[in-house]
This record gives structure tokens, C-alpha cells and sequence, in this order.
């Protein structure tokens, strides 16, 4: 019987790709803040629209992509 093997990937990293994290996984942690009632809304339409789990994984998304904005302006 024949086996196929997946196809090689190539070395290059995508533009917008996440790398591979080596190590422990990131720890969860809790925060309480007091947000305006707006905030809060957002928090649930983006969540919404975005396929996320929780009001917590847009935060993470919006904090991240920040960080990535100012890691290419230098800041």
C-alpha cells in the first residue's frame, strides 16, 4: 500500500502569519476593570462580528495588533 506524504512547506513565513510558539502556553489570566458602558458594547459587537469566544479574546486581538503596529513604526 502506498503511503503520500504532505506536501514540503516552504521556509518563508507568511506576511501575516503567527509564528509557532515554542515553550509553555501563554497563562490566562483575570483582570477587573471598570469600563464605560460604551466599552463594554464595543466589546460585545467586535466578539460578535469577529468569531470570537469572549469579550477577553478581543482584548487580546486588539492588544496584539497594537503591539504589532508600533513594533513596525519603531515605537
Amino acid at each position: 500500500m502506498a503511503t503520500r506524504h504532505p506536501a514540503a512547506r516552504s521556509n518563508s513565513v507568511k506576511a501575516n502569519a503567527v509564528p509557532t510558539r515554542r515553550g509553555r502556553p501563554p497563562r490566562k489570566v483575570y483582570i477587573n476593570v471598570l469600563v464605560k458602558a460604551t466599552t463594554r458594547d464595543g466589546l460585545a459587537k467586535l466578539k460578535a462580528s469577529g468569531s470570537l469566544a469572549s469579550q477577553g479574546e478581543v482584548i487580546d486581538e486588539l492588544v496584539e495588533r497594537i503591539l504589532s503596529v508600533k513594533a513596525r513604526n519603531g515605537d
